[in-house]
């Protein structure tokens, strides 16, 4: 694999078969490529790219002594399978408070304008999600 980027382009050949690891390795490698290319958009709804709408999504989330105390969030991509991180109670509390004011911002649950939980009166932090 070879990364143009000035001229923004990625070589690849690929061939031969892969095993389920060597298929993660192989995205990895090809998100890395992606990344040294692609600027990062000032909107992800704004970006020129296809984002897939996921009704239904598989989570997976486990905190325990295995993830040092962390929390491992994963979520079952349509187009690339199972997609995985280890977050810091930090980031959690972060993602709870962003999302917590999704919904206080107007997000519909199943095409109705009820939050799905009851919203305190107050809610403080906030920012840009990264």
């Amino acid at each position: 694999m070879k990364v143009h980027v000035k001229d923004g382009k990625v070589e690849l050949k690929i061939e031969g078969e892969f095993n389920s690891e060597q298929l993660q390795e192989l995205i990895f490698q090809i998100g890395d490529a992606r990344k040294q290319i692609a600027s990062d958009p000032d909107s992800l709804s704004n970006a020129d790219m296809e984002l897939p709408v996921v009704t239904s999504p598989t989570y997976w989330t486990e905190h325990s002594d295995r993830t040092h105390n962390q929390t491992l969030f994963a979520f079952k991509h349509p187009g690339i399978g199972w997609l995985g991180v280890i977050l810091a109670p930090l980031e959690v509390s972060r993602l709870i408070g962003y999302f917590g004011n999704q919904l206080v911002r107007g997000a519909t649950i199943a095409g109705t304008t009820e939050a799905a939980t009851p919203l305190p009166e107050k809610i403080e932090g906030g920012g840009l999600l990264h």
